[in-house]
């Protein structure tokens, strides 16, 4: 997968994550919170590393498998909710 790909396939699966997370992720980037981003088109993931309410950033994992019609994604965050949280859509 090419990174541009990659790239295109974070934005479009931004609605995976609830509304409510969506803004507050969005609130954390503007704020600069998102202190790294990787990228690994290579294997179809995204690494990120968020300041939260710790003093320790999240880590983030993001990933998309192929399926018979099109790709689903997953989330990890180190954070109490584990996935699909707003330090996920603060990294997407």
């Amino acid at each position: 997968m090419r990174e541009k790909d990659l790239i295109e396939l974070a934005a479009r699966n931004i609605d995976h994550i609830d509304r409510p997370s969506q803004q507050r992720g969005a609130t954390y980037f503007r704020e600069g919170r998102v202190l790294h981003v990787e990228l690994e088109h290579e294997i179809a993931a995204i690494f990120g590393d968020v300041q939260g309410s710790e003093p320790e950033p999240y880590e983030v994992i993001i990933t998309f498998s192929k399926r018979r019609h099109g790709f689903v994604m997953a989330s990890q965050c180190s954070c109490p909710m584990t996935q699909d949280c707003k330090h996920v859509a603060a990294v997407l």
